[in-house]
C-alpha cells in the first residue's frame, strides 16, 4: 500500500507577527494609561488641596526626616518631626488601657488665648493626629 508522506514541522513564522503585534497594542494601552493617571493627579495636585497635603506635608516631609535621620527607629523619627504632640500621644497610648475611651479636652484647653502652649499650631496640631 501507499506510504503516508509525514508533515514537515516547519516553524510557525505566521504565530510570532500577531503576538508581536499584541505587545505593542499592550504597552501602547498601558503607556495611554499611565499619561491619563499622570494628568488627573497633576490636575488633582492643583486643583485640590487634599492630594498638595499628601505630596508636600506627607511625602516631602517624611522623606525629609528619613533622611535627615537614618539611624533612628521610627518612634525616634516620629518623636524629631513631631515634637511634643508626639510625646503627648505616646504617653497617652502607653498609660490608656486597652478598652478606655479617650476624650480630648477642647481646642481652648489646648491652645489658650494668651498663646502658651506647647503644641504645634492649630493646622499642625494634636486633633489632626489621632
Amino acid at each position: 500500500m501507499g506510504k503516508k508522506k509525514k508533515k514537515q514541522n516547519r516553524p510557525a513564522t505566521n504565530a510570532v507577527k500577531p503576538a508581536l503585534r499584541n505587545n505593542r497594542g499592550r504597552y501602547l494601552r498601558q503607556t495611554l494609561v499611565v499619561v491619563i493617571a499622570a494628568v488627573i493627579l497633576a490636575l488633582g495636585y492643583n486643583l485640590f488641596d487634599g492630594y498638595r497635603w499628601v505630596v508636600e506635608g506627607l511625602i516631602l516631609k517624611n522623606l525629609q526626616v528619613i533622611r535627615q535621620y537614618p539611624d533612628l527607629s521610627i518612634e525616634q523619627k516620629r518623636a524629631a518631626k513631631l515634637g511634643f504632640d508626639y510625646a503627648f500621644l505616646d504617653y497617652t497610648k502607653k498609660n490608656t488601657p486597652d478598652d478606655a475611651v479617650i476624650l480630648f479636652p477642647p481646642n481652648s484647653a489646648l491652645f489658650p488665648a494668651n498663646g502658651n502652649s506647647k503644641f504645634k499650631p492649630k493646622s499642625q496640631s494634636v486633633k489632626n493626629k489621632a
